[in-house]
């Protein structure tokens, strides 16, 4: 019985990653008076470390959309999609377009697949 909990243990362990059970980062207001949606990139950028604020970036999307996206597992790629089927997948660290398609029909949902190869 203590090798299967040990095995189960052990695969659990594995799993793990791929359900992504980590807290994430949030803006949080200091009191109920306070709206986190009235901040302005500027005044985020002027308030976190040097490192985070030098990874700001715009960007201009303004024919196709409104667009959906999606960050890679490692946080180096985004994909986006317009509803006006516009596909783009950017290596957003080096502000670089690493494809983009047109599919010619409405894109509702990106997802990143298995790795930053493959997505839907």
């Amino acid at each position: 019985e203590g090798a299967l909990d040990r095995e189960a243990a052990k695969n659990a362990a594995g799993v793990e990653f791929w359900l992504n059970t980590h807290d994430h980062g949030e803006l949080a207001p200091e009191n109920e008076l306070e709206k986190t949606w009235r901040l302005k990139q500027e005044e985020v950028a002027s308030l976190v470390e040097v490192g985070a604020a030098s990874k700001r970036f715009d960007l201009k999307l303004e024919d196709h959309g409104p667009y959906a996206c999606n960050y890679s597992r490692d946080g180096r790629w985004l994909l986006l999609g317009g509803k006006r089927g516009h596909l783009a997948m950017l290596d957003w660290q080096r502000h670089k377009v690493v494809c983009e398609v047109q599919v010619k029909e409405a894109v509702r949902d990106v997802c990143f697949l298995h790795n930053s190869v493959f997505f839907a």
